[in-house]
C-alpha cells in the first residue's frame, strides 16, 4: 500500500499520497467523509511528482458551484439580461457570479419578479418567495450583475 496521510476536518479533508493519484485521492475522500460525490478544491504537487496533496470537500454547495462552473466553460450558461430575466419568471434557474479573489457564487431560485430596488435606479431579481437574490441591474445596464458593477451574472434553468 502506498503512503497515504489522510486529515479530516467536518465535510472536508486533505487527503496526502506518494503519487500524484486524483481518482485515488477522490475514492479515499468518499470512504473517509462518508460522501457519495466530492470535489477537489485545490490541490499540489512535488515538482518530481513523488507527493501529491488534495484539499477535498463534500459540501454540497462546492460541488454545485464546481459543476456550474464546468457548465459555464461548456457553454451551457447565458448572461442574465432584463429580456432573459422577465423569460424566466416562474421557472427554477440557477445563477454564477465570478468574484474577487475565487469568491464566486451561485444561488438557486425560482424566480418570481424583476423590480425596483428601495427606491434608488437599480432593478433587482426577486424569488418568488419573495427572497432578494441581490442580483441588480443599473438603469441602462445590458445585463444584470451581483453587488459589483463589474460581476456580471450568467444563469441557466435546472
Amino acid at each position: 500500500m502506498e503512503n497515504v496521510r489522510l486529515s479530516i476536518i467536518p465535510n472536508r479533508c486533505v487527503v496526502s499520497l506518494s503519487m500524484h493519484n486524483v481518482e485515488q485521492a477522490k475514492e479515499l475522500a468518499k470512504k473517509a467523509l462518508n460522501a457519495t460525490e466530492v470535489v477537489i478544491l485545490e490541490s499540489s504537487r512535488k515538482m518530481d511528482g513523488t507527493q501529491a496533496e488534495y484539499f477535498i470537500s463534500a459540501e454540497q454547495y462546492e460541488i454545485d458551484l464546481a459543476k456550474t462552473k464546468v457548465a459555464f466553460r461548456n457553454e451551457e450558461m447565458k448572461l442574465l439580461t432584463p429580456e432573459a430575466a422577465q423569460s424566466l419568471i416562474g421557472k427554477k434557474i440557477r445563477t454564477l457570479y465570478f468574484g474577487h479573489g475565487g469568491q464566486d457564487g451561485i444561488d438557486t431560485f425560482v424566480l418570481g419578479y424583476v423590480g425596483f430596488y428601495k427606491g434608488d435606479n437599480r432593478t433587482a431579481i426577486v424569488t418568488a418567495d419573495d427572497r432578494n437574490t441581490c442580483i441588480f441591474l443599473e438603469k441602462g445596464a445590458d445585463a444584470f450583475h451581483c453587488t459589483d458593477t463589474d460581476r456580471d451574472v450568467y444563469y441557466m434553468e435546472v
